[in-house]
């Protein structure tokens, strides 16, 4: 009788541990499926002394790798460029109007096929000698919580 009780705690033990198993397979394989990448097609940081009184773009490019269609979301982590200067971000699908704050965020338009992401700055100094940063946040929107999928893009000026 104690044989026959331990093979069927045997039993229950194997099939909790196939059931564990397959759980584990499957919530592995969903989320290789769910995962969406991308790549810079340019560097993703500029280092660019600027010409006084003269307007000049700097655009990094993203690409969705794979057939998959990604969309790309931007948050300002860091911008000190002076008030003084002219300029704006645009990312795919919109433009700002203006450098925005920090903590300022948007969505990108989707990017599939051939077409690729863009974050531009644009930026004119006008007589001002000053050095200023423009740091950006690039992140796949749908996993915006994983720090994992976070990409920063730098502009020194």
């Amino acid at each position: 009788m104690l044989a026959v009780n331990m093979s069927a705690l045997n039993l229950k033990h194997l099939k909790n541990e196939k059931n564990l198993f397959f759980t584990s397979l499957f919530i592995l394989a969903t989320n290789a499926l769910n995962a969406q990448t991308f790549e810079w097609t340019t560097n993703d940081s500029v280092v660019e002394n600027l010409t006084q009184n003269s307007t000049a773009m700097f655009p990094l490019h993203q690409k969705a790798i794979g057939n998959d269609t990604i969309v790309l979301a931007v948050e300002i982590i860091y911008n000190d460029i002076p008030s003084a200067w002219d300029g704006m971000v645009c990312i795919y699908g919109t433009c700002f109007g203006s450098i925005p704050v920090v903590g300022t965020t948007a969505q990108m338009d989707p990017i599939y096929g051939s077409n690729e992401g863009m974050v531009r700055l644009t930026v004119n100094p006008f007589s001002g000698t000053e050095m200023a940063k423009l740091q950006v946040y690039a992140y796949v929107e749908k996993h915006a919580k994983h720090c994992c999928n976070r990409r920063w893009l730098c502009w020194d000026l």
